[in-house]
């Protein structure tokens, strides 16, 4: 079986073999500065690249929430907060290291190659999660942007036929709007209400029928086909 590593995985080792090239820089710079050798100094030289990985990757990891569009006002103070204290705490570890590498290889250019790669290596590891997050929610935009208009032209449409159905009424529209909000009125009902001749609303209704706006219900009133 030919093996095929994990892209995401390849930053997480990176940062960890990046940092880990420090320690022998880390422990000579315990060695050399401190009054009495013990070989915890290496223990203490691991352990402090670890917490410089951990620190590295857990401001990436902070920056990326803060920086997402969608984050609530008030999520987005709290990992503010918390991106804060992580710089403040990686400063020091990644102070360190830069100094140690430095008076190892005699370079300050050296001494900054490890680090910055471990930082790198950790932006490298969420930059990709950013780009589709935010790939995704322009996606997510544009349909909703989409959904939008085609729902504004529908309406546009319907109020366009609306309109003409109403035109098409002529003088038997105030019939129809009465028979809209009640279609079991009696055209002499109608009629008082418009103040016009019962024969009128007769003409009207028959008009009304033609157009196909309503449909009689043999003397129970009429029943209304257009929706408007």
């Amino acid at each position: 079986m030919k093996f095929k590593p994990n892209k995401d995985l390849l930053p997480v080792l990176g940062i960890v073999a990046f940092s880990g090239c420090s320690v022998n820089a880390v422990a000579n710079l315990l060695f050399d500065r401190a009054r009495d050798d013990t070989m915890l100094f290496w223990f203490a030289a691991i352990l402090t690249e670890l917490c410089t990985a951990w620190l590295v990757w857990s401001v990436v990891e902070t920056m990326r929430k803060v920086t997402r569009s969608n984050v609530p006002k008030q999520d987005r103070r709290f990992y503010s907060i918390i991106l804060a204290v992580f710089v403040v705490l990686a400063i020091p570890s990644l102070s360190v290291s830069v100094v140690a590498n430095t008076l190892e290889f005699g370079n300050l250019l050296l001494g900054l190659l490890f680090p910055t790669l471990s930082v790198a290596c950790a932006v490298g590891a969420a930059l990709p999660r950013t780009v589709k997050g935010y790939e995704r929610q322009k996606q997510e935009e544009a349909r909703a942007a989409q959904a939008e208009r085609k729902a504004h032209q529908e309406a546009r449409q319907k109020e366009k036929e609306r309109r003409k159905k109403l035109a098409s009424l002529g003088n038997a529209r105030a019939t129809f709007e009465q028979l809209l909000a009640n279609p079991e009125q009696t055209q002499a009902s109608i009629a008082q209400t418009l103040s016009i001749t019962r024969q009128a609303v007769g003409n009207h209704m028959q008009k009304l029928e033609q157009l196909g706006a309503i449909r009689r219900n043999n003397g129970e009133g009429v029943e209304v086909l257009w929706e408007v």
